[in-house]
């Protein structure tokens, strides 16, 4: 997993998730912020405790000690925060 530090999102570009195509199925614990994966300083949208999500298993940041993960919703990636999600559905 990459560590970084908040000011070093500068240098995060792209916005496609390469590897493998299965995420797992996730329920949310905690709601919380969806950031934009192209641009994490960017909330796109918002997770509910009890949703049901998909968590890809290895794609995740550390950024100023939180680690972030990718989930799918609704057909869409976004990064949460790790400690948003519960593995299994």
């Amino acid at each position: 997993m990459e560590e970084m530090n908040y000011i070093d999102l500068d240098k995060v570009t792209g916005g496609e998730i390469e590897g493998p195509e299965s995420f797992d199925d996730a329920t949310v614990i905690c709601g919380g912020n969806l950031y934009n994966i192209s641009n994490l300083r960017e909330i796109a949208g918002q997770i509910h405790t009890g949703q049901k999500v998909r968590v890809h298993p290895t794609f995740r940041y550390k950024i100023d000690g939180v680690e972030l993960c990718a989930v799918e919703v609704g057909g869409m990636t976004y990064f949460t925060e790790w400690t948003n999600i519960a593995l299994g559905g």
